[in-house]
């Protein structure tokens, strides 16, 4: 997981129709996954082993 960047989030807003930070509720740049943290992720999520617990 990693923060974008100021370019990057410009170029992110500016493909989205409602580009106000303030109706975006963006005080901060995002934080965005790379592709392969989705698919790590995802094949945690989809798991049917139950996580138990450490602490």
């Amino acid at each position: 997981m990693f923060q974008l960047t100021n370019e990057e989030v410009d170029n992110w807003k500016s493909q989205i129709v409602m580009s106000n930070s303030i109706k975006m509720g963006l005080r901060r740049n995002p934080y965005a996954f790379t592709e392969l943290g989705v698919a790590m992720l995802s094949s945690i999520l989809n798991t049917k082993i139950p996580v138990r617990n450490l602490s």
